[in-house]
């Protein structure tokens, strides 16, 4: 299987404004020293996503600001919610995808959001139609999860030295004073140069021989009770916040002591909401990431009450890497406050440019008035200006065929192999994407100013290559123009750079960009790397369209 597929068009324009710039003009750049006319890639994705031939070939998901507008219209339907709690809901669905803005349920910025994450937030919404009872999950555990996630680093180490003093024991058994015993040994492992405050616990593993007998006897302490002693400052840190919480009290010391970790457990159980247990490792992952890392601070503290209150709603319930839309499986997306959640674009777009020279046109138009022709005031009613220029365009589009089944199947081990049967439909959804994509890029125009110019355009001629070497642009064949002095025919002048660009390329550095792999020109396919590739040809009638897509397809 070849791990990559390009596609180089060429694509003629008549005049045409297909991509503005801030002034309405159409988009340019430099190259070679000459000014080219552009279309971005921005552009062109979203042209041939939103295409008929995309829509009917696979399912898409959704690019949007609107989720909590969206989300607080589907809870208003639900009359035992007031309207501060549909918004306080809305607002916390929309912001499991990034930012709200102030005094709004709209986003900062757009999303790409799949179809399963828009059922997802469906299923979610349904939860509350009963009110707020039906997201409440009710627990006294609130310190015991807080303690574990925030000592988590040096959970480890802390097993072991409680599995060194149970030695061949189900439970530890030591002497009734254990615990003042243990802070005496703990002073004498600790010293001002350890790097952290818990380096005492490898040494004490290491030379548990010189301090186990003096605290061996015959009382029966719990794993939770020395977890956390040794654990004994986020033992005091998390008492600390759920003190600032003020969610109920703690348990009272003799209960404390006979309960499971006790400790950090509230006396009554709380409310709330469901999913909070994964709330907290995101609260504790976002003040690690903050410039204020103190957990029990005032902002940190309103923070984790507010994602753990009954309309809180956890990333979890939403967000999911099981992609069954393969245009985010194509394009990617970025989710900033959810990076684990973010897919890796198997598709790169180049801007499409154009193969000579541009000078960007004006059109001086009117409009004219049909209700006055026989007054003094007849003729134009309006006086108008737009830009425009014409170009044939050289493109280029890279898929990595592997990074897309792997987007769609959501592994990224080394060891899967992505030709078992079982992906037998995720391969299969890949080439039907594939296919509607190379489609699109040939047939679709961007719908820039259409109904001025009717600037509907089939490329002229593709280069389709599959294989495992290094992605290539070919652009660089036209970084001298083409141009009118000294080309005849600009479509087939610029075919030929094309490909002796190509041959170029690879008598240099090989076939398939492997100097060990000698240049023939006259052989299309390379056994050694597997490269092959396919020419649709319309001025020398070379190829058809279905012939391209079964290559790109297979």
């Amino acid at each position: 299987m070849s791990r990559f597929i390009q596609l180089h068009l060429l694509t003629a324009y008549p005049p045409a404004n297909l991509n503005r710039d801030d002034q309405g003009s159409p988009k340019t750049a430099k190259m070679g020293g000459y000014d080219r006319l552009r279309v971005s890639s921005q552009c062109l994705k979203r042209t041939w996503r939103t295409s008929d031939i995309f829509e009917q070939a696979i399912a898409k998901g959704v690019r949007t600001k609107m989720i909590g507008v969206d989300a607080f219209k589907k809870l208003s339907a639900f009359p035992a919610l007031s309207r501060t709690d549909r918004e306080s809901i809305a607002r916390n669905i929309a912001q499991v995808f990034g930012k709200v803005k102030t005094n709004s349920l709209e986003l900062e910025t757009l999303v790409f959001i799949s179809k399963k994450e828009q059922a997802n937030i469906d299923s979610v919404i349904s939860i509350f139609s009963g009110g707020l009872g039906g997201a409440i999950e009710e627990s006294n555990a609130l310190g015991v999860k807080l303690f574990r996630a925030l000592s988590s680093d040096i959970q480890t180490s802390v097993r072991c030295v409680i599995d060194t003093i149970k030695g061949e024991n189900k439970t530890a058994m030591l002497i009734a004073g254990w615990n003042k015993e243990l802070k005496q040994h703990v002073k004498k492992y600790t010293t001002t140069e350890d790097k952290s405050p818990y380096d005492y616990l490898g040494k004490m593993i290491d030379n548990s021989s010189g301090w186990l007998d003096s605290i061996a006897g015959d009382t029966e302490v719990r794993d939770d009770q020395l977890e956390l002693f040794f654990a004994e400052e986020y033992t005091k840190q998390t008492k600390e916040i759920l003190k600032k919480l003020s969610l109920g009290a703690l348990l009272p010391g003799k209960d404390a002591k006979e309960t499971v970790y006790g400790e950090v457990k509230h006396k009554e159980y709380i409310k709330l909401c469901r999913g909070w247990e994964e709330q907290i490792d995101t609260w504790i992952e976002e003040v690690k990431k903050s410039e204020d890392g103190d957990f029990t601070s005032e902002d940190h503290i309103k923070n984790l009450k507010q994602e753990i209150s009954p309309v809180a709603v956890a990333k979890s319930s939403i967000l999911t890497n099981e992609h069954t839309n393969a245009d985010i499986a194509l394009f990617g997306r970025m989710l900033a406050d959810s990076s684990k959640y973010k897919v890796d674009a198997a598709c790169q777009v180049a801007h499409a440019i154009s193969v000579h020279p541009v000078v960007v046109e004006d059109d001086y138009f009117t409009a004219v008035e049909e209700m006055n022709q026989y007054r003094d005031d007849a003729g134009a009613a309006h006086i108008g200006e737009t830009r425009f220029a014409a170009a044939l365009f050289y493109s280029y589009i890279c898929i990595n065929w592997e990074l897309l089944i792997r987007n769609l199947i959501n592994d990224f081990s080394e060891d899967i192999d992505i030709n078992d049967a079982k992906y037998a439909n995720e391969r299969d959804l890949a080439s039907r994407a594939i296919r509607a994509l190379t489609e699109a890029a040939v047939k679709v125009a961007p719908e820039g100013k259409q109904n001025s110019f009717a600037s509907r355009a089939y490329a002229s001629y593709v280069l389709a290559e599959k294989g495992d070497q290094q992605p290539r642009s070919l652009s660089v064949a036209y970084l001298k123009p083409i141009n009118h002095r000294e080309n005849d025919d600009f479509i087939r002048d610029s075919i030929a750079a094309l490909i002796e660009q190509k041959n170029c390329f690879d008598q240099v550095y090989g076939k398939c960009g492997n100097p060990h792999i000698p240049f023939e020109p006259d052989k299309s396919f390379c056994e050694k790397c597997g490269l092959d590739h396919y020419e649709m040809n319309v001025p020398e009638k070379q190829g058809t369209l279905s012939g391209l897509l079964d290559f790109v397809g297979k």
